[in-house]
């Protein structure tokens, strides 16, 4: 679900991470994975669970992505939606 300037989605709670918001979208992406299931540096933190991964940029980007065999979908916060 895209949601302004921001990734939502339901996983036993609403995540929601927005653009151009690094320092909040990260801690958000931490506490919902937890930390042993996330990773990164100064400038990008990952975390991913068996259901999907989510990314957060200092540069403004965040994006997650789906990990379902059947189909595999990407949404970001610019309102782009793939799936293959």
């Amino acid at each position: 679900m895209i949601h302004g300037q921001a990734v939502c989605i339901n996983d036993n709670g609403l995540l929601c991470i927005k653009q151009n918001d690094y320092d909040n979208s990260a801690l958000a992406l931490k506490d919902h994975f937890g930390e042993s299931a996330c990773g990164g540096n100064s400038s990008r933190v990952s975390c991913e669970s068996d259901a999907f991964t989510c990314h957060a940029y200092s540069n403004g980007t965040v994006y997650c992505s789906g990990s379902s065999p059947d189909e595999n979908c990407m949404v970001d916060s610019f309102g782009y939606v793939e799936c293959i």
